[in-house]
């Protein structure tokens, strides 16, 4: 081999030893920039819209849907879960102007902002997921080919204009409603924010503890305000209930004179509110045992089986469950999270017992799914 061959074949194997170099090298950045995507950024986002959700489902519960869109808008609905108590800070000094908010309409929903979020985080993302979608078919909490982008539809063909027919005019374009909320705001007078209205409140929610029937260890701070250290996992919900139905009945009315009464009449409705679910259930139970009923997934979504009613009609598993369970029922649509949360957690049926005694978990899934179904139309 001449001098040169040498010096160039080891010049070459140089080069591709530099170039195998880099592409590992690069491997390694794509890798460090996967990892980083699946562990961090994707875990963080689907957190952030699950607690952004959650504060706006807790708002339209409480205060309804037009509160809830507002609070979103004004970015007082974020990704960190604080939201409903942002949004209950406000409303400490200040009162909604609900007949106001109840007319208004704004130019955006919290599904096109959730779109909208939903695609900047793809264009964002794009250099990474472009790559990960032709490894592994896509991967966020919008997903490669995002779920929200609506389906692509053909042009429409519009027929021609036969003679004699006139132009349309044109609707008129919808005049959207101020999103600032301060025009939504009333500021409440001195009251309530003295002590006080503070010490009422502790005394109201203290009450209401002890009229619903939980045996908690309370104190009291130097604001007036009640503490809980404790609360043991089998309290939780119905604490949470309590606290709700307390805290919004005292702010409808905090100047009452007998305000105690407002404790016990919210500790009263709860233990009913109880009362009502356990017996639910035990009657429904009583019914499904005679009908040859069960209470698995495959019962609860069966639309071919039917069982007949007292009075002869043919119904399925569900339509039986919802007409045994009508009082109940319309309880359940009436409250929040919270007070939904309770009554199912009473009925035994907050989470799936077991594969095989599933309780009634999957007749309120699906309850709860025509619920929100029938809020977003």
């Amino acid at each position: 081999m001449s001098v040169f061959r040498g010096i160039a074949t080891g010049f070459l194997g140089a080069a591709i030893e530099d170039k195998a170099a880099k592409d590992k090298a690069h491997l390694d950045v794509l890798k460090s920039v996967k990892a980083n995507y699946i562990n961090n950024t994707l875990p963080q986002t689907i957190e952030m819209e699950n607690n952004r959700k959650t504060s706006y489902d807790r708002i339209k519960g409480q205060y309804g849907v037009p509160a809830a869109e507002l609070a979103d808008i004004n970015n007082i609905i974020d990704g960190s879960g604080n939201g409903f108590d942002n949004f209950q800070q406000i409303l400490k000094t200040n009162n909604l102007k609900q007949e106001d908010l109840d007319k208004a309409t704004f130019d955006s929903d919290f599904m096109t902002r959730y779109a909208k979020r939903g695609e900047s985080f793809q264009n964002k993302y794009k250099h990474i997921t472009s790559i990960m979608g032709k490894e592994i078919g896509g991967l966020g909490p919008y997903t490669i080919q995002s779920q929200l982008e609506e389906p692509k539809v053909d042009d429409p063909i519009v027929p021609p204009q036969q003679p004699g027919m006139e132009q349309q005019t044109p609707p008129p374009a919808t005049e959207f409603s101020s999103t600032d909320i301060r025009d939504y705001l009333t500021p409440i007078d001195d009251f309530y924010l003295k002590s006080e209205y503070r010490q009422r409140e502790g005394d109201v929610f203290e009450q209401a503890l002890t009229s619903s029937g939980l045996n908690l260890k309370i104190s009291r701070r130097d604001d007036g305000s009640v503490s809980v250290p404790e609360i043991d996992e089998a309290s939780q919900n119905k604490f949470n209930f309590v606290s709700v139905i307390a805290n919004t009945s005292y702010a409808k009315n905090p100047k009452r004179v007998d305000y105690r009464t407002i404790g016990t009449e919210s500790g009263a409705y709860v233990k009913a509110v109880e009362n009502l679910a356990v017996r639910s259930r035990r009657n429904n139970t009583s019914v499904f045992s005679q009908l040859a009923v069960g209470t698995t997934e495959l019962d609860a979504l069966s639309n071919n089986k039917t069982v007949t009613m007292s009075n002869g009609d043919l119904v399925t598993p569900y339509e039986a469950w919802e007409r045994n369970n009508r009082e109940l029922l319309k309880v359940y649509v009436k409250n929040g999270i919270e007070g939904r949360r309770f009554i199912k957690e009473k009925y035994a049926a907050l989470r799936p017992v077991s594969p095989e005694t599933p309780g009634y978990y999957h007749f309120f899934k699906i309850l709860d799914a025509e619920l929100e179904k029938s809020q977003e139309e």
